[in-house]
């Protein structure tokens, strides 16, 4: 089966509370703007997040406490090249603002995308600065920085 299963031990950062019903963008309280999309959450408050569930095959993924599903929404996993691994895997680090040091764009003095497939360490195209891509509430869970984000 084509799924990605990810273990957490202890409970998990989520922000996102609500149905697809609400609106479907979001601004976080650092101003981030990330797409929610058709989602669920109903957690049992009082449980804790057991596992989190990545099916690769459905581009979804699946919240659990205990054997229930308390949220499910759909997801977009690795591009061509940097496919998303399967396995099993523990959270090792949460950070909730969260900046790729691998990906970004770069901007001209307004503010307005000159190149949106930028690289860390790339030469910036002259009047233009590299803006590393948001990741917000970024949890790694390998040691070479793969890991899950919103937006």
């Amino acid at each position: 089966m084509n799924r990605l299963f990810i273990y957490l031990l202890g409970s998990l950062l989520l922000s996102a509370c609500g149905t697809s019903d609400e609106r479907l963008h979001s601004l976080d309280s650092n101003g981030v703007r990330y797409q929610l999309g058709d989602y669920t959450w109903k957690p049992d408050p009082n449980l804790p997040i057991t596992r989190v569930e990545v099916r690769l095959g459905e581009q979804k993924v699946y919240v659990y406490q205990g054997d229930v599903i308390a949220g499910e929404s759909p997801t977009t996993t690795g591009k061509p090249g940097y496919e998303t691994p399967t396995g099993h895997y523990t959270v090792l680090v949460k950070d909730i603002d969260h900046k790729s040091n691998l990906y970004g764009v770069f901007l001209d003095s307004r503010g307005y995308i000159v190149d949106s497939n930028a690289s860390a360490g790339q030469k910036p195209p002259s009047g233009t600065v590299y803006d590393s891509a948001d990741m917000p509430y970024y949890m790694r869970i390998r040691e070479d920085g793969v890991g899950m984000h919103a937006g």
